[in-house]
């Protein structure tokens, strides 16, 4: 492994990015749990990792990042078993970002630049999406092939009003598969994705693992990783960042030891270990 890796967290809006960022903050600055990496030291301003982690910590909305926000890079020295001593570079981009280079077909050089050096990404996923999650909804196929329309032909023999397409109606796997289209002609290498399904608390009761739960709900994305298996390994975890809704679950969660708070499911296995996803991009089990 090189002295350096870059790491890129990509996602929608509100797919918990920023979130995840903030326990695993918690985590390394805390070095109590058993982790597969452990922090040497932190470069640069801990202003932006201590108003997420104080967040996160208080159980409060964790502040994401916009476009009206600056893209935060965050360098961590870290060390792990089989791994040595590193420096890991993520950029913690803001999901509407993402959502433009899709609408635009273009994205920023500063972005591109990023998507070049990655040696690793970690593509987030929300389970409570709005739409999209399933590509055999009626509605999102008829919105996202011929267009919506306002109301079908009623009774009083008006014609249905045609509504014009635009890129919310494109559902979420849809709009995941372009974002690693636009990486994957970036990069000239192999390419570890580790898919994120992040709040796992809202669905660890389907009785399915993260694989499992992707490749029912979201069949583009599963097929678009299996058919580019050549230049894409992948692995998918199902975490819970925060462990449970903000701020309904507030009081519960402020109960619990911060760091038992962290659940982790990969395959069957579950622990507390948030570093796991970071652990396999780089090379691990």
């Amino acid at each position: 492994m090189s002295d350096s890796t870059n790491l890129l967290f990509v996602g929608l809006p509100k797919s918990g990015k920023t979130t995840y960022l903030a326990a695993l903050w918690h985590v390394l600055e805390d070095q109590s749990s058993a982790t597969k990496l452990k922090l040497k030291q932190l470069s640069g301003d801990r202003t932006y990792l201590n108003l997420i982690v104080e967040a996160w910590r208080a159980c409060a909305p964790v502040p994401r990042t916009t476009q009206q926000t600056d893209d935060t890079t965050v360098a961590l020295h870290l060390e792990g078993d089989g791994f040595g001593e590193f420096t890991l570079s993520v950029p913690d981009l803001g999901g509407e970002a993402f959502d433009q280079q899709i609408e635009h077909r273009k994205m920023s050089a500063a972005h591109a630049a990023l998507f070049r050096q990655a040696n690793g990404v970690l593509l987030f996923v929300h389970p409570d999406v709005k739409k999209g999650t399933q590509i055999s909804d009626q509605d999102q196929i008829t919105a996202s092939i011929g267009g919506a329309t306002e109301a079908g032909s009623g009774a009083n023999g008006h014609a249905a009003v045609p509504v014009p397409w635009n890129v919310e109606m494109l559902p979420t796997q849809a709009k995941l598969v372009e974002l690693l289209q636009f990486l994957l002609e970036l990069v000239d290498q192999r390419l570890r994705v580790a898919v994120v399904v992040s709040a796992w608390d809202l669905v660890a009761d389907v009785g399915q693992t993260p694989r499992q739960y992707v490749a029912g709900r979201m069949p583009l994305l599963r097929q678009f990783l299996d058919a580019n298996d050549d230049i894409v390994d992948h692995a998918v975890f199902g975490i819970s960042a925060q462990g449970g809704a903000i701020p309904a679950d507030k009081s519960r969660l402020l109960e619990l030891d911060s760091l038992k708070r962290i659940r982790v499911c990969h395959d069957s296995e579950n622990d507390h270990d948030i570093t796991k996803p970071l652990a396999w991009l780089l090379g691990g089990k």
